[in-house]
């Protein structure tokens, strides 16, 4: 099995399409500390898409926005979810990272050791990688906070991951 860890902001949820949503909803973001009204950037999604059919991959969430699937599951998981969904990859879910004082090299190790799965190869997709590089430093496809998955990053999460 292919498994892709995946981290939400920065990388489906980019900081160019939350400040135009807020800007279309006649808000700004300040003050807002976590609005969760939005859809993800459709460009990132419809890249993960792709790479999702090329790759077949399971996803494993990495990203904070993991909290909000401790019960009770809260309305931040509920919008993840929903975004998935609109492209599929709701269905290819089939977990979470532990919670390892927010070193996330850690969470992910401990997940590929601790996992009933058989897995073969696996990406980690994130904005922010500096508590994932000394674990994993070959497995790091990074995007940047204001553009996320990008082609170029969905072409180097490819090859990461074997294609």
């Amino acid at each position: 099995m292919l498994v892709t860890f995946l981290d939400i902001d920065g990388v489906l949820n980019t900081g160019n399409y939350m400040e135009y949503q807020w800007i279309q909803n006649g808000r700004t973001h300040k003050g807002i500390t976590r609005p969760f009204d939005y859809n993800f950037d459709p460009k990132c999604m419809k890249n993960f898409k792709h790479f999702l059919k090329v790759t077949d991959s399971k996803i494993v969430v990495s990203s904070t926005w993991r909290m909000g699937y401790m019960p009770p599951v809260d309305e931040q998981w509920l919008v993840l979810m929903e975004n998935l969904k609109t492209i599929g990859a709701d269905e290819r879910f089939i977990g979470i990272t532990p919670i390892i004082k927010h070193k996330r090299g850690k969470e992910i190790q401990y997940w590929l050791e601790h996992t009933e799965h058989d897995v073969e190869n696996f990406v980690i997709i994130d904005d922010d990688a500096f508590d994932i590089v000394e674990e994993f430093p070959d497995k790091i496809a990074k995007c940047k906070f204001k553009t996320g998955f990008t082609n170029s990053v969905k072409k180097k999460a490819l090859k990461i991951i074997g294609f």
